[in-house]
């Protein structure tokens, strides 16, 4: 019995080998019921005490085979859809990249002639912009703003496709430099146009330190533009510890986001309802999600509106 047992319990997944188990009835049937529970769910167990006639044990026999037949064509019927499965899995992985190798081909020759249209609005305010009237230099003015703004919208583009595209390879990152660097970097977050405290010290995390360089720069650098008109921009960055994960946090004090928006905002070109007279894509927390999404962690944000916002940013503890 126990090599019957270790054999029905190496059964794969789709199997049910059934049995019928036959007794003498009478004195025998507790014995028999023991068999019968020793068996427990690894056996399919059909219990025929005698005396019984012929045509219950045909029956039975019969039943059990119908069983099994329904079994193999259930297998048969798995293995054609695990086929199909994969097939079509394999097949949408191939227009998935083809489709983003595409975007990313037209974005990036996009900024070709978009370039060639900053460089002539440029000409003609710097050398021209005498001759015409200020009408003209208007209008001007309104060309290069545009092509600047679609720059920056396909250059988001060409960013998200980056994070879609590829692996990354997760590694220790040391916070700290890393978002002093930042701040040295973009005058818009230094003083006088913005006081950014950084909370020290600040946990390493297991990240990528060129993603998580676009998560913080961009989160940052929304913190200090979303503020109402008069405000000056105060954020604070700090990290704390939660089980195995660190939670980076980015506070600020603008304008805030009402709830019902604030799942959407990560979204591609999605914005905020007040931020209408800001510049921006649309496309800044997208990255963020995907580029924190590729690094096996989370993003969310806590917020009100005129109550400022606090975004965190959750990656396992390095």
């Amino acid at each position: 019995m126990a090599v019957l047992l270790t054999f029905l319990n190496e059964q794969p997944a789709w199997s049910d080998i059934p049995l019928i188990l036959i007794t003498s009835g009478g004195e025998t049937t507790q014995a028999s019921l023991r068999v019968f529970n020793a068996f427990g769910s690894s056996g399919n167990i059909t219990l025929v005490e005698r005396p019984f006639r012929a045509i219950t044990l045909i029956s039975t026999v019969q039943v059990s085979l119908r069983a099994r037949r329904r079994q193999y064509q259930t297998r048969s019927l798995m293995e054609t859809l695990e086929q199909r499965v994969t097939e079509r899995t394999q097949k949408l992985e191939e227009t998935i990249s083809e489709l983003e190798a595409f975007s990313y081909s037209v974005s990036h020759d996009l900024r070709a002639p978009l370039r060639a249209m900053q460089g002539y609005s440029h000409v003609l305010i710097e050398d021209f912009s005498e001759g015409m009237d200020e009408k003209a230099r208007e209008y001007i003015r309104r060309i290069l703003t545009a092509s600047e703004r679609l720059d920056r919208l396909i250059q988001d583009v060409l960013t998200y496709s980056r994070f879609t595209r590829g692996d990354i390879e997760v590694s220790r990152v040391s916070l700290e430099p890393l978002v002093y660097d930042i701040v040295q970097q973009y005058p818009a977050l230094q003083a006088p146009r913005a006081e950014v405290e950084i909370r020290t010290p600040l946990l390493p995390v297991a990240g990528h330190t060129g993603s998580l360089t676009q998560c913080i720069s961009n989160l940052l650098t929304n913190a200090v533009k979303f503020v109402s008109p008069g405000t000056s921009p105060h954020v604070s960055i700090w990290t704390e510890s939660i089980d195995s994960d660190v939670l980076i946090y980015i506070h600020d004090n603008g304008i805030g986001i009402p709830p019902a928006h604030q799942k959407r905002i990560f979204s591609m070109f999605e914005r905020g309802p007040h931020t209408a007279g800001y510049e921006g894509t649309g496309i800044g927390l997208a990255i963020v999600k995907k580029a924190v999404e590729r690094m096996g962690g989370s993003v969310g944000v806590q917020s009100e509106p005129g109550a400022g916002s606090k975004f965190w940013i959750q990656l396992a503890a390095a």
